[in-house]
């Protein structure tokens, strides 16, 4: 018998291109991919409603010369909107109410995320249970040409919980938009009474792992290393 001990040989995969991704990449990928098609699918349909409600003969589409460009300015809409149209107001959410400081604050909270993670430097966090988290840095503005660095931290968790959110919100918007052609959509009141539901589900979920949201807008995590 030969002593010689055998070459050790290792196998090396060389990615074929830039989206030959390892498995643990695609997953985080595919997260952020999935969570800003959401987000342009959001903002389209908001843009919808502002467009459609601009064409009424109401004071606040008359004194609206030029429609809102940024979301704080879409969002100020929307709700003006629904203080101005009691019609908007007869289809509730799962306690047949309209709370519309929560849609404001739940559309700066999914916003808020959007934008760290389009605009921000990424970084990935790999964690031992199979889970991720997006750490991102960016600059903001303070004010005129003053800006500082702001860091961001967002696990998986969290941007199921805002990818309810925009379910939500959209469900919300459709019926609107419905109720401006006239009609009232019991189907999408129902969706939005199951989306809320859901959507809190998942709120109480993540405050149970101790996950503070903050709902001025920003996330952050005190508990675990996420």
């Amino acid at each position: 018998m030969s002593d010689v001990t055998p070459a050790l040989q290792v196998s090396i995969k060389f990615p074929k291109d830039a989206l030959d991704l390892s498995e643990t990449d695609e997953k985080m990928y595919a997260a952020l991919g999935y969570f800003t098609t959401q987000c342009a699918g959001l903002e389209n349909i908001l843009d919808k409603f502002i467009f459609t409600y601009g064409k009424l003969k109401t004071p606040l589409a008359r004194g609206t010369r030029i429609f809102p460009v940024n979301m704080k300015e879409k969002t100020e809409f929307l709700i003006k909107a629904y203080l101005e149209n009691r019609n908007l107001r007869t289809c509730g959410d799962a306690d047949d109410k309209i709370n519309l400081n929560s849609i404001g604050y739940l559309m700066d909270e999914v916003w808020e995320a959007r934008n760290h993670l389009i605009h921000g430097r990424l970084y990935l966090s790999r964690h031992k249970d199979g889970d991720f988290s997006f750490n991102s840095t960016r600059y903001t503005r303070v004010i005129r040409n003053e800006y500082e660095e702001v860091a961001y931290k967002i696990s998986r968790s969290a941007i199921v919980h805002l990818l309810g959110g925009i379910s939500y919100l959209k469900a919300f918007l459709r019926t609107g938009l419905e109720i401006l052609d006239g009609g009232y959509p019991k189907k999408e009141a129902d969706e939005i009474r199951r989306n809320q539901a859901a959507f809190r589900e998942r709120r109480r979920n993540l405050l149970d792992e101790g996950r503070h949201i903050d709902t001025g807008g920003l996330m952050r995590f005190f508990a675990g290393d996420t």
